[in-house]
Order: C-alpha cells, then sequence, then structure tokens
C-alpha cells in the first residue's frame, strides 16, 4: 500500500491564460470556505468590498445558521446574516445595498413587492403596500435599482395605485419605472417621452407581460438620470419615422428636468433602426450600454439595409453589445468577433463601472475570443467576459470564466456582477473545483476573479513576525532553523523558525468511516489535522489519488466535527471527500493577498 500526504504552503493566484487576476470565494461561510446551502451574488458595493448575496441554510460543521441575506466584508473578514423580520412575501429575488451597506432592498421572490430596510436601526418598508388594496395578487413590481445613499429605489411595475397622476399610468398590465422617496414617501413614474407624458410600457408591448421585461431599465446611483428602452413610436420625435413599428429605442431622461435624449443614434447622428434593450448606465450617466437585435438585418428584403450603430460592422440577426457616449456621440460595439457576426445572444443582467471604461457581460456565442467555448445559439453555455473600449470603436476582450486549473470555461449560473471600480468580476458557478476551490455539486456559489481590497487580515503580519529572525534569513521561503520548515508555514502554524521545531505540522492519518463516526462504512479514508492561524488568510485542504489530479482537479474534503480553538489558532480535521483506495495524496493550499 502507497500513502503519502503532501503538505504544500503556496503562494497561489489562480491565473488563467487569458485573464491575470486572483480567484477569490464570495458566498463562503464565515470561514471562507464552501458550504452545502449554495450562495447567490445580489450585489457588489462600489468599491467591491462588500458583497451581498442570499443563501439556504446549510449543513455540517461548515455550515450557516440561516437562510436569507448575508453581507461579507472583504477587508475586515466578517460575514453578516441580515435578520430581516417576517414579511408577507414568499422569499428574497433582486436586491441591492447602499454603498455602506446600511440600507437593503428587494423584491419578494414571486416579483410582487418591493421592500427597504435599514440595518442599523432594523426599520423596515413595506414600499408597495398600497398593492395591498386591489392588486395584491395582479400586481407586478421588482427590478429594484437603490441609490448610493440609499434615499432612492428604482423598480419598474405594473401598478395603478402608487403613482397619483393617472396620466403617466402606463397601459393596463404593462410596466412602468416608479421612483420612490423614503424620505418624504412618495412615489413617481420616470419612464416618461421627451414630452414628459405617458409611455405605454418599458422595453415592448409584445413582451409586456413576460418579467423580463421589467428589466429595460437602470438608473444612476445619485437618482439624477434614468435610462430605459420602449418599442413607443411618440416616445421621443427623433425616432418618429426612422424606426420600424414594434422596434425599441433606449432613451436617457434627466428625472429632476425632464431633458431626454434618443441613444440609439451612430457616430455622425443617425437613428439606428434595430431594436434596443436593456440599457445601462455608468455612475457619471456619461455613457449608457444597451443591446442591439436584428441589427442591419431586414429578411423581408435583403437588398435594404437599416441603419447600423457602426456601419463597417456586419449585419447581425442575433445580439450585439454597443456601449454609447451621450456628448461625443462616440459608438462602440462590446462584441467583436474572431470572424463575421455574434453568434450567440447577450444576458441582460451585464454590468459598467462608474465610467463605463470596463463592462462584465455574459455571451453564449462561441466566435468571440478564441478559446471561448460558450457553442453559440440560445440556451447554451454562457461565458463571462471583459471588455475594456478601444479608440477603435471596438473592445479588448478578456475571458473571466476559464479555469485557472485549464480544464475548460465554466458555466454561468447567474451575474455578471462588478464592482463600480471594475476591479474584479463575479458570477455564480456549481464548477468549483474547476475555478480552484473544492466541492461540485447542483448548488452553485459566486466567484471573483480580478483584484480584491486587501484584507486586514492579522493584527500580527509576516513581516513583523519576522523581525525576531536573522537578517537575510527572514524571507518566506527561508529555513533559518535548518530543520527544513520555510518561515511562512511556521507562521501560518505556530511554529518557531529560530530554532528546530517541527511540532504543528499537518498530521495524516489512515482511517476507516467506521473510525470517523458513519458506522457500517469500513471503506478508508484520508484524514489531515492542521493547526491554522486564525482569521489570516485564505485556506483549502484538497485531495485526490494522484499527483497530477491534486494539481489540476482536486477533489473536495469534508470536515470533522467543529474547529477546536487553540490560543490564537484554530485546530481542523478533514477527510477525503470519497474513499482512498492503495494510493492517495492531500495538501493545504493558502491563498496569499499580494
Amino acid at each position: 500500500m502507497f500513502l503519502r500526504v503532501i503538505i504544500l504552503i503556496w503562494v497561489f493566484f489562480a491565473i488563467s491564460l487569458v485573464c491575470d487576476g486572483e480567484t477569490r470565494l464570495l458566498t463562503g461561510n464565515s470561514s471562507d470556505q464552501l458550504h452545502s446551502g449554495g450562495g447567490t451574488i445580489m450585489d457588489v458595493s462600489a468599491d467591491g468590498n462588500l458583497v451581498l448575496f442570499s443563501s439556504e441554510v446549510s449543513e455540517g460543521p461548515q455550515s450557516l445558521p440561516f437562510s436569507g441575506l448575508y453581507v461579507r466584508n472583504i477587508e475586515e473578514g466578517v460575514l453578516e446574516y441580515i435578520n430581516i423580520p417576517a414579511v408577507t412575501n414568499t422569499g428574497i429575488s433582486q436586491a441591492q445595498m447602499s454603498d455602506d451597506g446600511r440600507y437593503i432592498c428587494w423584491a419578494s421572490i414571486e416579483g410582487r413587492h418591493i421592500y427597504w430596510m435599514d440595518r442599523t436601526t432594523a426599520e423596515l418598508r413595506w414600499v408597495t403596500e398600497n398593492h395591498r388594496t386591489f392588486e395584491s395578487f395582479t400586481v407586478n413590481s421588482t427590478f429594484p435599482i437603490m441609490s448610493s445613499d440609499g434615499r432612492y429605489i428604482a423598480f419598474a411595475s405594473n401598478s395603478l395605485s402608487l403613482e397619483s397622476d393617472s396620466s403617466k399610468f402606463p397601459a393596463q398590465g404593462y410596466p412602468a419605472v416608479h421612483l420612490y422617496d423614503r424620505v418624504v414617501r412618495s412615489f413617481k413614474i420616470i419612464s416618461l417621452t421627451a414630452a414628459g407624458q405617458q409611455i405605454p410600457t418599458i422595453g415592448t408591448l409584445s413582451g409586456g407581460t413576460d418579467i423580463a421585461n421589467y428589466g429595460n431599465f437602470d438608473m444612476t446611483p445619485d437618482a439624477r438620470f434614468v435610462v430605459f428602452a420602449t418599442d413607443w413610436s411618440n416616445s421621443h420625435p427623433d425616432r418618429l419615422n426612422q424606426m420600424f413599428g414594434g422596434y425599441s429605442a433606449v432613451l436617457r431622461r434627466e428625472i429632476s428636468s425632464g431633458a431626454t435624449v434618443l441613444l440609439n443614434k451612430n457616430s455622425v447622428g443617425n437613428v439606428a433602426n434595430a431594436s434596443f434593450s436593456y440599457p445601462r448606465i455608468s455612475a457619471d450617466g456619461k455613457r449608457v450600454a444597451f443591446i442591439g437585435s436584428s441589427v442591419g438585418f431586414y429578411p423581408p428584403n435583403p437588398l435594404f439595409v437599416p441603419t447600423k450603430m457602426i456601419s463597417s460592422y456586419p449585419a447581425n440577426a442575433l445580439d450585439d453589445l454597443y456601449l454609447k457616449e451621450v456628448f461625443s456621440q462616440k459608438v462602440w460595439v462590446l462584441t467583436p468577433t474572431t470572424g463575421g457576426s455574434h453568434l450567440g445572444t447577450i444576458a441582460s443582467s451585464y454590468q459598467l463601472n462608474s465610467t463605463g471604461t470596463v463592462i462584465a457581460y455574459a455571451s453564449n456565442a462561441g466566435n468571440l475570443i478564441a478559446n471561448s467555448d460558450a457553442g453559440g445559439g440560445s440556451g447554451q453555455t454562457n461565458d463571462v467576459f471583459r471588455a475594456v473600449p478601444k479608440s477603435n470603436g471596438f473592445a479588448q476582450l478578456t475571458l473571466i470564466t476559464e479555469s485557472p486549473a485549464g480544464s475548460g470555461n465554466v458555466s454561468l449560473r447567474n451575474g455578471p456582477f462588478m464592482p463600480a471600480n471594475g476591479d474584479f468580476i463575479a458570477f455564480g458557478t456549481a464548477q468549483f473545483v474547476e475555478m480552484g476551490y473544492l466541492g461540485s455539486s447542483p448548488i452553485f456559489h459566486g466567484i471573483g476573479v480580478g483584484t480584491f481590497p486587501t484584507p486586514a487580515i492579522s493584527e500580527l503580519t509576516f513581516e513583523q513576525w519576522a523581525t525576531v529572525l536573522p537578517e537575510g534569513k527572514r524571507g518566506p521561503n527561508d529555513i533559518p532553523s535548518g530543520d527544513g520548515v520555510a518561515n511562512l508555514l511556521k507562521f501560518f502554524i505556530g511554529s518557531d523558525a529560530s530554532i528546530t521545531d517541527l511540532r504543528f505540522l499537518p498530521q495524516q492519518e489512515f482511517r476507516s468511516g467506521e473510525d470517523l463516526g458513519f458506522p457500517g462504512d469500513t471503506e478508508k479514508y484520508m484524514t489531515l489535522t492542521v493547526r491554522i492561524r486564525r482569521g489570516l488568510i485564505s485556506w483549502q485542504v484538497q485531495s485526490a489519488n494522484s499527483l497530477d489530479a491534486l494539481v489540476k482537479t482536486p477533489s473536495p474534503t469534508l470536515p470533522l466535527g467543529q474547529p477546536v480553538a487553540d490560543g490564537d489558532f484554530d485546530i481542523h480535521r478533514f477527510r477525503s471527500f470519497t474513499p482512498i483506495g492503495q494510493r492517495g495524496f492531500m495538501r493545504l493550499k493558502v491563498n496569499l493577498p499580494e
């Protein structure tokens, strides 16, 4: 029988072939480990430090105690449960937070109501409470977008009871964008024509009953501008006789003054005749992205070419993503391909950073970048891309969802998300091993790729700890004691680096399931006991049947019992997820900040 345990301390950054950046688990438990409840990212603060996510109750020592919303503070290493009082909804759907995380707003999971909460005072408001009267089971109110200070909430609703001015109402059963001011507790409809008049619907009348149609708007964090798509022909004078009926245009409206601009124009000011939807606006309001469908494409008459956003870009019966700079009229296509038109669709959940200079989006096209394996076509796997607009009217793309282990691309389950600074991009996936984390199951967690806030990981830094060592022997890989154990490992486990000290090294065992507390399980498992400096750095224990698999596709491990406190350290015990036969390997992998 051949049995070995590999103990490795790595300064580990998950580097893709095309995407440089750290890979980070964002929806883990308080010990920053995966848990069986999964995690769905809802929002990321502007500075990227706070991550709002939803999770179910999980089991085992790595569990989360409650289902619902959590806020992770990356710098402080704190995971906080948001204790929302009981309300008359069926659960939490889309949720957002203010920049400081104090205020939270969300839509109920069935899409009927909007709620707001002050986490400091525990005040809870049922924003759409008026629905109780006669609309409770017929009105949809969803897609809340909150201002950065938590005062305003924009949301899509087909309600006819929130706004008091009936001349602003949408058509019966169709959505408009409502703005709620929590200070004065008022509502007003802000998706209006350039003349400040009623618009029957945002999005399209044909999609009015589809809840996805409600996502056809966005608002700047200062609640100054709203952008929305509408197929209403009288929404703006510039679109009259310039666009086919049923095609939606994109408008940017200044909420206070009502000044409205039609955005789906090319760089010389001609209105593009196609269907444009799901606009997203930069925080400064200067750039707006939107999806263009059937741009330059008119099947009834192949000789007729409708006006395009970029004349040199191929006509496309499917989707492309465009970026428009409001005042300069400059246009970029964010979906440049390796050949031909963009052969896929764009997920409407894409995001811009504050200045519109970084865009994160998901597409199922297979020809966006050479190593995209999305495959193309509706229903295929979505890859996530980072797009940076260039001076030539196109964008430089980086594939975000490529596995750092080199095992192909992972499947997007929700997202992408991005902080206003654009430092990292996050998304949900169930393929944890491919992204460098333990486990694989139908549940999914939020993974981030890029540059993250530096955690305040310990009052005692490695550099401070090493000052007592001889000069020239203070590096992380130095071994001043000559006992074969490097300084970094001794710092991590709490051994003395100045002398021969083999205490606290990870210890392996080979035990049966019955020995580990699983009656009737006679299979053999590997176990590893590790002593970890509490709250210091992100780490994982991994296992495999071969060294090659340990590096490329490590298997999950399961914790055995709760960690045992040992001063400033915790002692953890893990076993291999599956039984080990004649050969096995385990390792400790450490993720250090730059």
